[in-house]
């Protein structure tokens, strides 16, 4: 059987902020227990990152995207 994944994009400055971001994420990640399968970054040409989480469930890509993507 196929393995389903789901992604959550986000886009972040770039620089410090950047490295900033990725720490607040990562202390996201551990507190609750949620692990990512993949990440992946490109730099867009005005220098900001987009960032590339996929994760192995819905319930975990939900959550990511509802903490960090600042959905109503």
């Amino acid at each position: 059987m196929a393995r389903e994944s789901h992604h959550v994009f986000l886009e972040e400055p770039g620089g410090a902020r950047f490295a900033q971001s990725m720490q607040a994420l990562q202390a996201w990640l551990a507190d609750n227990a949620v692990e990512p399968i993949g990440v992946a970054y490109v730099t867009t040409p005005s220098g900001s990152i987009i960032v590339e989480l996929t994760f192995e469930n819905r319930d975990q890509a939900s959550l990511a995207e509802r903490t960090f993507c600042n959905l109503a």
